[in-house]
């Protein structure tokens, strides 16, 4: 385990809100520590149970590609949200549906990037 980065301060009102994970916590990656970065979940649209977790992914801005769809993801929304959601192909090529546990669906929205969650860890 590395010491990691922090992504920048993310507001996602009614969504679950991306914090940089507190380096005070001695934030350890399991991954590379050059191109791994932490959030910390708030909210619970991932569930209740991980509010306050730590999301791990590595810190690239990409399209979505065939194998990131279904996989839960950080995404980068066009209005300039940063979300944790599961992607899925929407009717409408260029968009995509994002799901979480506890709400209803994004539908039909186009995501500028998305890097898939190597893990998420209790802090």
């Amino acid at each position: 385990m590395s010491d990691v980065r922090t992504a920048p301060d993310v507001d996602a009102p009614g969504h679950a809100a991306l914090q940089p994970a507190p380096a005070r916590r001695g934030v350890s990656a399991p991954l590379s520590p050059d191109s791994t970065v932490a959030v910390e979940i708030r909210g619970d649209s991932l569930g209740p149970i991980f509010n306050h977790w730590l999301v791990f992914y590595e810190d690239v801005h990409r399209p979505v590609t065939s194998e990131l769809i279904g996989q839960l993801c950080v995404v980068g929304l066009h209005d300039g949200r940063i979300l944790v959601k599961q992607i899925q192909r929407a009717r409408k090529e260029g968009q995509f549906n994002l799901i979480s546990a506890t709400e209803k669906p994004i539908t039909d929205v186009e995501v500028d990037w998305a890097a898939r969650v190597k893990t998420i860890a209790r802090p």
